[in-house]
């Protein structure tokens, strides 16, 4: 505790820490106590399973469109009317 007050009693002052790799040890020392890890290792890379390039379109209902073939429907045929 006397370590980290020191630390930041320097690094409050404006003065550079005398080692740094010292310091990095207290530090996770510290942060491995307060966080209650054992290790700071990393974890094996997990294999998420790939996902379908395109989304599933979801089904959804047009009461109103029965009969109605939207492959045919063409954007050109609309341009004649005035809206």
């Amino acid at each position: 505790a006397a370590w980290i007050l020191l630390d930041t009693a320097t690094l409050s002052g404006g003065f550079p820490i005398r080692d740094p790799k010292k310091y990095a040890a207290r530090m996770t020392r510290v942060l491995k106590s307060n966080l209650g890890v054992e290790s700071l290792a990393l974890a094996e890379e997990i294999d998420p399973p790939e996902e379908e390039d395109e989304p599933e379109e979801p089904d959804f209902e047009m009461p109103d469109m029965d009969g109605i073939n939207m492959d045919q429907f063409d954007m050109a045929d609309l341009e004649d009317l005035d809206m």
